[in-house]
């Protein structure tokens, strides 16, 4: 059984290319931070969800769905990535459930407001003589 996720996914790493993906399983987390950068899967958040398959079936079904080129080509991406055989992650560490809340005005009111600007004052020139002397 895997827990579903949703994220935001950069394509190809890049700021300007950005995409929210749905039901995610963990393996395919993995599987889009290998094609498009470690750092290019953010705000991973558990929809609550869980989906049952064996891991034959997850392994068969990110297979077809990532292959890019000829039929074995996704097989290979999906034994590069967990190896030939073996557990597959069902769960994405240090991700929690989050509402569907995505934007609260008063939050932004909140951080502005504890956000504390210090002047920088510039040095004083010292003396040039006493700073010869000393």
């Amino acid at each position: 059984m895997y827990d579903l996720y949703s994220a935001k996914i950069r394509l190809a790493g890049k700021l300007e290319n950005e995409v929210w993906k749905h039901d995610l399983t963990a393996p395919e987390i993995h599987v889009l931070r290998h094609i498009h950068g470690a750092d290019a899967v953010l705000e991973i958040t558990d929809s609550g969800k869980k989906v049952k398959r064996s891991e034959d079936q997850e392994r068969s079904r990110l297979a077809k769905f990532y292959r890019n080129g000829p039929e074995k080509a996704g097989e290979k991406l999906i034994a590069s990535i967990f190896g030939v055989a073996g557990a597959l992650p069902t769960t994405v560490p240090n991700v929690s459930f989050k509402e569907v809340e995505e934007f609260d005005e008063d939050k932004d009111e909140i951080v502005e407001e504890k956000i504390e600007r210090t002047p920088i004052s510039a040095p004083k020139p010292a003396d040039s003589t006493e700073s010869l002397l000393t």
